[in-house]
């Protein structure tokens, strides 16, 4: 239970004996064993030692801003068994109407008894984000219509209850089993078989040894211009060392059609749910099932130059072990060309990518910091990195897709980022968190 400090009544309740009623000792309380920390929530010290032990049941209620709440979600939801209850108070907004009103203060809290309690959006905000990631969970909200006598006829003493307000609680049941088709050990993805996959053929090499990787969502006409620019490329070179793995991203209704690759070396994945900023996922199946030592990344905006598809031949056919990065971009922004570098387009080896932990998942649901917490990895473990837009002899990507009317939104991956980097949450190495089908 976290709460926003301990006062003296609280402590009092923690006593072992029960000498004026009021101690939770005198109802049983104190047979379930307790350790009292009185420190920050997320204060390292106590984070690390709670961390060695899986928890049944969390309460937050500690400081209602919308970054505390989030960081200790984030941080308390790593330590709750599967089938554990993670929960905290005041889920209530007077903004919103997706949230219930927040309630009148009680008679506990003297002067303002009966009088509007504190609005909580932010708590309500830091939940709903947070739990956007899990799509398949439901929230579930508390009635607090609790009364002396109510309570008496339960065989609980009213004077154990001490509450400013009626505001609602929340709670989530962490699912016993979360899909999730790997772990990443040791630079290779080792399969977990309780998840479904489904495979219709395979991904062969075909005696290629570059996998140019392309994520797909929805947009056919985008994905048909795409193709007929790489068409308009294609060397026999390309076509003898290319192999190309489309990963459509979970597309509710406009579903890519596999048969349209033909002239090409390829094979497309389809991710079975809707996930929302899905990125990480999605690039993590499309290492997993391309068949070719070295992986080039692109975005669906992204019209590579012949220049850079050559480049990355050269690059897989010589056994470069070092990863490409940065590599120039032209954008067409409101008329004007703007010359930059592609943050999602990338260049290594699968050992590399794997190795480095994939992308980590635990970003998918929000966006932002995919590219970001990637290349943070880089760093940290000391690979060899190549910033492409340096090197002068390789032609810019064409990027000609801006979608404005697109929330991005990078606020609750930025604290996960921090929490992250901070080593208060770990790395996570469990990948392929979802149902797919592989088609060839």
């Amino acid at each position: 239970m976290i709460e926003p400090y301990v006062n003296e009544n609280l402590r009092n309740r923690l006593r072992d004996n029960c000498s004026e009623g009021f101690e939770w000792s005198c109802y049983g309380i104190h047979n379930n064993s307790y350790t009292l920390f009185e420190n920050k929530s997320l204060n390292p010290q106590v984070l690390k030692l709670l961390s060695k032990v899986e928890l049944n049941f969390i309460y937050l209620d500690g400081l209602h801003t919308y970054d505390n709440l989030l960081r200790e979600l984030h941080v308390y939801w790593k330590m709750l068994k599967p089938g554990g209850v993670i929960a905290g108070h005041d889920y209530c907004s007077n903004q919103t109407n997706d949230a219930p009103v927040c309630g009148l203060y009680t008679e506990f809290k003297g002067t303002k008894h009966n009088k509007p309690s504190q609005d909580q959006s932010e708590v309500v905000k830091a939940v709903q984000n947070w739990s956007s990631r899990y799509p398949n969970m439901q929230i579930h909200i508390t009635t607090e219509n609790f009364t002396a006598e109510s309570l008496d006829r339960l065989g609980f003493n009213y004077s154990l209850v001490i509450t400013s307000t009626r505001n609602p609680s929340w709670y989530y049941i962490k699912p016993t089993h979360i899909c999730g088709s790997g772990k990443i050990v040791g630079g290779h993805v080792i399969q977990n078989p309780k998840c479904i996959h489904e495979l219709v053929g395979q991904c062969k090499t075909q005696g290629t040894l570059l996998s140019l990787i392309i994520l797909y969502y929805e947009d056919k006409d985008r994905m048909a211009n795409l193709l007929n620019h790489y068409r308009s490329l294609w060397t026999p070179e390309l076509q003898r060392y290319v192999h190309v793995t489309i990963i459509d991203d979970g597309s509710p209704r406009n579903k890519f059609d596999c048969d349209l690759m033909h002239g090409f070396k390829a094979c497309c994945a389809t991710i079975k749910e809707d996930i929302t900023w899905n990125i990480g996922g999605a690039r993590n199946l499309a290492a997993y099932v391309s068949p070719t030592p070295h992986l080039l990344f692109t975005d669906s905006d992204s019209f590579l130059s012949k220049s850079i598809l050559e480049f990355s031949v050269d690059r897989a056919k010589a056994e470069d072990k070092r990863i490409f990065i940065d590599f120039p971009r032209v954008r067409k922004l409101s008329g004007n060309e703007v010359l930059s570098s592609h943050p999602a387009v990338m260049l290594l080896t699968k050992h590399s990518f794997w190795s480095n932990g994939g992308c980590d998942e635990d970003f998918v649901g929000s966006y932002g910091f995919t590219d970001v917490h990637f290349k943070k990895r880089l760093d940290q473990s000391g690979y060899k990195v190549v910033q492409v837009k340096k090197m002068l002899h390789v032609d810019p990507i064409i990027s000609q897709f801006e979608d404005g009317s697109i929330r991005r939104d990078a606020s609750m991956n930025k604290v996960l980022y921090q929490l992250k980097t901070q080593l208060i949450l770990p790395w996570s190495n469990d990948c392929l968190r979802f149902n797919w089908s592989l088609t060839s």
